[in-house]
């Protein structure tokens, strides 16, 4: 079947690649290009919130033609990351690397030290209906099919009676779950995402998890919150628009 042959082939990629995962697998809608389904030595996988991996053999004439041709197609802008760094040629011929994207490593006693004196009292598990019409970009809806959301666990923190943030796994896959996180305009800056992230994390750690954490290097809130949970940054990769 040539999504495990895929997915073989992906977990052989030295860093987080877990949204490319989660289109394989169906959780989340997106598109896959690959050049043979025999034996696929070259893929493209693309999220539905914008986000895409290109990996494999490069000098595959007839697959570069054809996923050129997909993107030049395309009605929306995406980021891309490659696997090895020899696709930056044919990267640059259609795109600009403008930024980078980041890996970290999560250090638990990190975590209980910054975050054991919030008060928690704000912070409980968010409902399916909270998860599913949380508004905003970066919300479970981008990231679950409808019929796997239920799949996601979410937290969130409350504000004058409404959610004010939500912390949601926006990939599981075996042991790894990766957190997400969206705040109503009107609540930003004012503590709420550290509060939701820290109650998701402390699911994760009960549950004998492990969370993961990845961002562009430009999203310096990100960046700060990352760090107030107890992530520090292993591994700074190439990151590429892809433009309309």
């Amino acid at each position: 079947m040539i999504t495990e042959k895929l997915k073989s082939k992906l977990l052989e990629i030295p860093f987080n690649t877990y949204f490319a995962r989660s289109v394989l697998e169906g959780h989340v809608e997106g598109d896959v290009l690959f050049d043979n389904e025999n034996d696929p030595s070259a893929a493209y996988v693309q999220h539905k919130y914008g986000m895409s991996l290109l990996w494999g053999d490069c000098n595959n004439e007839e697959f570069n033609i054809r996923l050129k041709r997909f993107l030049d197609n395309r009605q929306e802008s995406t980021w891309a990351q490659v696997y090895p760094v020899n696709w930056g040629g044919f990267m640059q011929g259609i795109s600009e690397q403008i930024t980078s994207r980041l890996n970290f490593d999560f250090l638990p006693e990190m975590f209980e030290k910054n975050n054991k004196s919030l008060n928690m009292q704000s912070v409980r598990k968010a409902t399916l209906d909270e998860a599913k019409n949380f508004t905003g970009r970066v919300v479970p809806s981008n990231f679950w099919k409808e019929a796997h959301l239920p799949m996601c666990v979410s937290y969130v923190a409350i504000a004058n009676d409404e959610a004010a943030s939500i912390a949601y796994s926006s990939y599981i896959h075996e042991n790894i779950i990766e957190i997400g996180i969206e705040t109503v305009d009107a609540h930003r800056g004012k503590g709420f995402a550290q509060l939701a992230c820290a109650g998701l994390i402390r699911h994760i750690l009960n549950t004998k998890c492990v969370p993961v954490w990845s961002c562009r290097v430009d999203n310096i809130a990100s960046l700060k919150l990352a760090e107030k949970l107890g992530f520090i940054e292993t591994l700074k990769l190439p990151y590429y628009i892809i433009k309309k």
